[in-house]
């Protein structure tokens, strides 16, 4: 077993960094460069951005040798989903590819995510039960295929997002398939344990290049598959054979990508903005504006994202007399990073928010307060019957209601000899006229209010 292991990573991490070199110099004789801006390319030179296709052509090696050599009866089982990942796998490393070489619309990308993920779901890959704890089954039903279509494209989209900086995505990427591989060894699933030592490998090969300071960059070639792969890989390495996720699992394990993702659309949604709208104000930008290098930010990015990781293999298969205590603290530890984070990272967007809401929910506090006193003296005076009734329910309820002044007046101007009056210090003014009118009667008498 620790034999194929170190052979299955080798190959690819030989293979990628064999690769590496020629594909680089392919792409400076292409001019297929990735140019520096001061909008979120912050790198100081052009640098050559095909290093997915050397990843891709590793992996494709990798897995083809292994399937060769696979036993011939367990290879017709797995057949359909093999063939369906390798389908899937190169629209969009064509796809991307094209991207890379003269560029494509987003839709397209969309559009070829969406493909490829149906493409897979046909072949077997399939969220149809998703286990929150050992005593905990939602069953999805026949809202599984747009679910396994929203998890690929929405997963393949995030990645795509985190390869924002020197070293990250590759990074992000081998923390989530050595989650991958361990928890697909305790479901029985040898096809993901090999396809993410796999992946695994040709990652770590390009990591060797795109380490602070990059000398090549993924591009979409290569961040549109490895996202795919890791949102299918993910799911299914933690899939029993009866079909039930352990949803923790792939969850924790991509927590970085989710995380930035959903912040990013928060944050636009907020500022009125496009969803997609790119910009260079993600975790890794911030944590370059506050002054931290980039081999530091991927670091701690990457560091944090592996004891999350960690979590979540504890929390998904550890002791049922645990798992709750775990899941606790790793959600805990999300909420901390996501709370203290945001002020850290100067994401005014959520404080305002914050300071929004706290404010909404006290104003709208006093006023449903105010209506059910109001109510209250509604009652008290539909049952008065002299002027002077009335005015001794409103002078005991206006200091409750805030007013500063209340005066009654019949419509002859006959006043009372001392109106009501309540001290309200710095309180802003302003005057009501209500006429009330007995049943029975023609007088007529407004209530004044400030």
């Amino acid at each position: 077993m620790t034999l194929l292991v170190l052979l299955t990573v080798g190959a690819a991490y030989l293979i990628s960094v064999m690769l590496m070199p020629l594909i680089s110099m392919l792409a400076v004789q292409l001019k297929l460069l990735d140019r520096p801006d001061d909008f979120r390319r912050r790198h100081e030179r052009p640098i050559p951005r095909l290093g997915g296709v050397a990843v891709f052509i590793s992996v494709l090696i990798v897995n083809g040798v292994g399937t060769l050599v696979a036993d011939r009866a367990h290879l017709l089982v797995l057949l359909p989903f093999v063939a369906s990942i390798a389908i899937g796998a190169t629209i969009l490393f064509v796809t991307g590819l094209v991207d890379d070489l003269v560029g494509v619309r987003p839709l397209a990308k969309i559009l070829a995510q969406s493909a490829a993920a149906i493409i897979v779901w046909y072949g077997g890959f399939r969220i149809e039960v998703v286990m929150l704890s050992p005593s905990t089954e939602i069953a999805i039903g026949m809202l599984s295929l747009p679910i396994t279509v929203l998890w690929v494209v929405g997963l393949s989209n995030a990645f795509n997002l985190v390869d924002g900086a020197d070293g990250l995505a590759g990074g992000v990427a081998v923390v989530a398939l050595i989650s991958t591989a361990a928890s697909a060894v305790i479901v029985h699933d040898s096809t993901v344990v090999w396809c993410s030592l796999a992946l695994l490998g040709a990652m770590l090969g390009f990591l060797r290049f795109n380490a602070p300071p990059a000398r090549i960059f993924l591009g979409d070639s290569g961040s549109l598959v490895v996202g795919f792969l890791l949102a299918v890989l993910t799911v299914k390495g933690a899939t029993r054979r009866d079909g039930s996720l352990y949803a923790l699992a792939p969850i924790f394990a991509l927590s970085y990508p989710l995380l930035d993702t959903g912040i990013s659309m928060m944050r636009r949604w907020l500022r009125g903005e496009p969803l997609s709208r790119a910009d260079g104000r993600h975790i890794h930008h911030q944590l370059r504006a506050l002054g931290m290098g980039p081999r530091q930010s991927v670091l701690l990015i990457c560091g944090l994202s592996a004891v999350i990781a960690a979590l979540g293999l504890s929390a998904t298969f550890a002791p049922p007399e645990f798992t709750i205590a775990i899941a606790v603290a790793g959600a805990a530890m999300l909420v901390l990073i996501f709370v203290y984070g945001l002020r850290w990272l100067q994401y005014h967007e959520f404080l305002e928010a914050g300071a929004s809401l706290t404010s909404a929910a006290m104003r709208g506090r006093t006023v449903i307060r105010d209506k059910i006193h109001a109510r209250d003296v509604a009652t008290l005076l539909r049952g008065t019957d002299t002027f002077e009734h009335l005015s001794a329910i409103l002078e005991e309820s206006a200091a409750s209601f805030r007013f500063v002044h209340v005066e009654l007046q019949g419509r002859s101007d006959t006043r009372l000899a001392e109106p009501i009056a309540v001290q309200v210090c710095g309180a802003a003014t302003w005057k009501l006229e209500y006429p009330i009118e007995r049943p029975g009667s023609t007088l007529v008498q407004p209530i004044f209010l400030s």
